[in-house]
């Protein structure tokens, strides 16, 4: 499977590198490369992070460590890479919370705009709206219809403040004109188990984890985030064909180097993870993560990067989020 991006990305590094490449890339890498990943071991942005970086490990010949720095949503471990040397030893892999954080924490301990730098847009996926069966709705339409007809009655689950659901959900409330009950639970299994249980109404939830509670109808899918539908919910609709439109919501999965890393080096890097992403098996099994392999390289990926920041701020501002 070959995707714009990395059909971009491919005929942009097949041009020559130029000479500035001769000198600080020329020897690199030539001791293993420490991956931050700014989460716990086990989950997505772990275990796709240890997916690439084995084979980018092989092909480059040397060791890719992948160095677990949990804390703060993210924060720790991106502070950590922001303060290190820039000569690529040292990566940050992270996920789409990097760009939502700036607008719920006023000090990161880094400048997520100017202290690290894009080198690729790994992957990404949308997120699904999910219904519990004793929601007397069966599409995104009717759901819009009972949430106007019955402000603060229903409610909706999150996985924390600022987190990809409490976002998406606060979205979804601006572009319908509805309302619904925050209620933000301490990480992604209280927040599942209260769906589930109908303690919660509606919930927006990675495809992934989704799957084994849509297939044994335990919750109600209704649609997806994505500007298309989703190869593994052919059934499900977008927001957009219900009616929704401007609510594009992406978990997105990148990697990213210190600001002054040079750019023969990230070129270098960049190169080598397009061609792990192009492997036929790696983006299966990217595939089977509930995820599409992507590829946007380096000054595309730090523009998107950004342009992420100031969508997540102007959704918490409306909703009232304030930073703390």
């Amino acid at each position: 499977m070959r995707l714009p991006h990395l059909l971009l990305a491919s005929a942009l590094l097949a041009l020559s590198v130029p000479a500035a490449a001769q000198g600080a890339g020329t020897n690199f890498p030539d001791k293993p490369i420490r991956i931050v990943v700014p989460f716990p071991p086990g989950g997505p942005v772990d275990t796709l992070a240890r997916l690439v970086a084995t084979k980018v490990s092989t092909s480059m010949g040397q060791p890719f460590v992948v160095d677990n720095r949990a804390g703060a949503g993210g924060a720790i471990g991106a502070a950590a890479v922001s303060r290190s040397n820039a000569d690529g030893y040292t990566l940050l892999f992270t996920a789409s919370s990097y760009a939502m954080d700036p607008a719920i924490r006023s000090n990161q301990g880094f400048d997520p705009r100017n202290d690290l730098t894009g080198v690729m847009l790994v992957a990404s996926g949308p997120v699904v709206l999910l219904a519990h069966p004793k929601v007397p709705v069966s599409d995104g339409r009717q759901l819009v219809k009972v949430l106007r007809e019955n402000p603060h009655k229903y409610s909706y689950a999150s996985t924390g403040i600022g987190t990809v659901n409490h976002f998406a959900g606060e979205m979804f409330k601006q572009a319908t004109q509805t309302d619904a009950v925050h209620v933000p639970y301490s990480g992604a299994a209280p927040a599942t188990q209260a769906i589930l249980s109908g303690e919660v109404s509606f919930f927006f939830n990675n495809v992934l984890s989704s799957l084994p509670h849509i297939r044994s109808g335990k919750v109600k899918p209704l649609a997806v985030t994505s500007p298309q539908r989703w190869p593994a919910l052919p059934d499900v609709p977008t927001l957009a064909e219900i009616g929704i439109s401007g609510v594009e919501i992406s978990s997105w999965y990148g990697l990213l180097a210190p600001a002054k890393t040079p750019q023969p080096i990230l070129q270098k890097i960049a190169k080598e993870f397009q061609t792990a992403l192009a492997d036929p098996a790696t983006q299966d099994r990217i595939l089977q993560l509930g995820l599409k392999p992507d590829g946007m390289m380096m000054n595309d990926f730090q523009i998107y990067i950004g342009r992420e920041i100031d969508k997540w701020t102007s959704v918490a501002q409306k909703a009232g989020i304030k930073p703390e």
